[in-house]
């Protein structure tokens, strides 16, 4: 059943689902990185659930690293640090890496991405050339610090290995939704 209510924050009448509208005023009392980190781990959860039900055809690695580099390249305010580090942690636990290979590899990219964030504000190839460079070198970079340190054999390599097309595939269908939605400053 669909109620006509009123929207405080928009002095409009809307026609809204009651649960929904609920919703969205109580997402609009959070403050920002808390809605972003529920979004980000839920996103994370949902991904490694797939991870383990269909095995590594879907790399959660690369869809939670897509989420990062969409929300903070593109909230109103950036991602914070903690958020990231709680998702890699999650993605260590989840898919049975060894500890920090996903930690490190969010932060770096989250930093990269949150430190340009006025040069790297574009979309399409631009946008798209700058994930690459910052996960391929976060990637690479622990990669060799675990190798190194004799982890080789623990990583998930073929994640790794599908990160280009799943990369792609997942900013194709990830940033036209987050542009719809109001997780994007318009």
């Amino acid at each position: 059943m669909r109620l006509v209510a009123r929207d405080t924050n928009r002095r409009r009448r809307t026609i809204w689902p009651r649960w929904q509208l609920r919703m969205r005023l109580w997402l609009r009392r959070l403050p920002p990185p808390l809605w972003q980190g529920i979004i980000l781990v839920t996103a994370v959860v949902v991904a490694s659930a797939l991870t383990l039900l269909l095995g590594d055809r879907i790399p959660a690695p690369n869809l939670a690293l897509v989420a990062v580099f969409a929300l903070s390249l593109s909230a109103r305010t950036p991602l914070s640090a903690w958020v990231a580090g709680a998702c890699g942690f999650l993605l260590d636990l989840v898919i049975g890496a060894p500890f920090g290979v996903n930690v490190l590899a969010l932060l770096f990219v989250q930093t990269i991405l949150r430190d340009g964030r006025s040069q790297f504000r574009q979309t399409g190839m631009g946008a798209l050339t700058v994930f690459f460079f910052s996960t391929s070198f976060a990637y690479a970079m622990i990669t060799w610090v675990f190798g190194s340190l004799g982890f080789a054999t623990a990583l998930p390599v073929r994640p790794f290995l599908l990160q280009a097309g799943m990369t792609v595939l997942a900013w194709i269908l990830l940033v036209p939704l987050l542009r719809r939605s109001r997780l994007v400053a318009t």
